[in-house]
């Protein structure tokens, strides 16, 4: 009898123990003991709790949801395998209610060009996704509207999240926008740009923008300066020239190069330097949408021209007058006109150009060009006018006047 209760004592024990395995959560092997196992596998090493959920079936663990990506899915299968829950009550986990999208592939390395080069941009390599490339040539088009675009890009995932890569190709892409000529290069999370620019405040200009770029890209600029323009020709006067041999033999020069000063720049060169920003502000075109204050894709490459020739002009004081349609309150036309007008001269700041010569004004619908009454009216009133002044006393009465140039 002894030794039957000690039996039957043994046979309750282990019977005791397997019950509280199986249905408390307090001993190695219950269901609470599986399940924070599977929580820190997914809080510790797969994440899974930021795409998937999990439900316990029996001795069954179903893993249900979409992973964001292939790789994912695969890691967490894997990890699964190596985190031992196939002991206690579960004996299976099923990934079948698993899944992630159809992605391209991820290359390594991961590279896009974008090359500039007299009237074409050559576009080659890969974006990460469809929506990815559409913005690349969408943004190519906008920055270069002048500009032929070429080349074809593929498909195929970057190492960087595709948001912060397209981010990424939109600087870049403004940044050879600035350049007279020259190519920028993705890789990785790499960015090389290498060009020319008209002068060094352009330069400086791409430098700082290229730096903007997020992380965890790093970049670098390569730049090289444009050769000076040619100085302008020398105005020849009307008046037939003096008979040398009529002359006494004791005529002397009226100075010699010393006395010629170089301090400051000849009426001639200043005169000729204002016209060519009168002239290059007369074939501006600037255009918004109705109710916005940025410029249009178009208009910044016509603004990015027309600062490169303020800025070598040092003596030009432009006022910048932005005008709206009649759409809208008159008070929110005012205010309308000024961002605009201020909008230009922020970009016109951006490209180089010294704050210092730009002045802004707002004209609301006050001074329209045509009837708002039609879309194409409202269009045309929808403008910026540039006027050009000259900071500098000694020119001739007709260099000093204002010129108005309406866009």
């Amino acid at each position: 009898m002894q030794a039957g209760a000690k039996l039957l004592i043994g046979l309750g024990a282990v019977a005791g123990i397997g019950y509280l395995s199986v249905h408390a959560n307090i001993l190695p092997g219950s269901r609470a003991s599986a399940l924070n196992k599977l929580e820190r596998v997914k809080e510790d090493r797969l994440a899974i709790a930021q795409w998937a959920q999990v439900r316990l079936d029996g001795q069954k663990l179903s893993i249900i949801g979409e992973a964001p990506t292939p790789e994912t899915l695969a890691a967490t299968k894997k990890a699964a395998g190596e985190a031992s829950l196939l002991s206690g009550p579960i004996t299976r986990i099923d990934f079948s209610a698993a899944g992630a999208p159809d992605l391209p592939p991820i290359i390594d390395p991961h590279l896009w060009v974008a090359e500039r080069q007299n009237d074409t941009i050559d576009l080659s390599g890969a974006a990460p996704s469809q929506g990815a490339r559409d913005a690349v040539y969408q943004l190519a088009a906008m920055r270069f509207s002048d500009t032929a675009l070429s080349g074809e890009l593929d498909i195929a995932r970057s190492v960087v999240d595709e948001e912060t890569w397209t981010s990424a190709a939109s600087i870049a892409l403004q940044a050879l926008a600035r350049l007279e000529r020259g190519a920028v290069e993705i890789e990785n999370n790499t960015i090389t740009l290498t060009g020319t620019a008209l002068d060094a405040v352009r330069a400086d200009v791409v430098r700082q923008l290229i730096e903007t770029t997020p992380a965890p890209f790093t970049t670098s600029a390569n730049l090289e300066l444009a050769p000076p323009p040619p100085l302008p020709d020398i105005i020849q006067s009307d008046l037939p020239a003096p008979d040398l041999e009529d002359a006494p033999e004791n005529t002397q020069p009226a100075s010699s190069e010393e006395d010629i000063s170089t301090d400051s720049p000849s009426p001639v060169v200043q005169v000729d330097c204002l016209n060519e920003v009168r002239k290059a502000t007369s074939e501006v075109q600037v255009e918004f949408a109705s109710a916005q204050t940025d410029p249009d894709g178009s208009s910044r490459q016509s603004l990015d021209r027309l600062a490169a020739i303020i800025s070598a002009c040092e003596k030009a004081r432009i006022t910048i007058t932005g005008h709206t349609d009649s759409t809208g309150g008159f008070r929110r036309n005012d205010a309308l006109s000024l961002y605009r007008a201020d909008s230009v001269a922020a970009y016109l700041q951006a490209s180089g150009v010294n704050r210092a010569q730009l002045a802004t004004r707002g004209a609301g619908e006050r001074e329209p060009l045509t009837s708002n009454e039609t879309p194409a009216g409202r269009a045309r009133n929808r403008r910026i006018e540039f006027t050009v002044n000259a900071d500098q006393s000694g020119l001739d009465d007709q260099n000093d006047t204002d010129d108005t140039d309406e866009q």
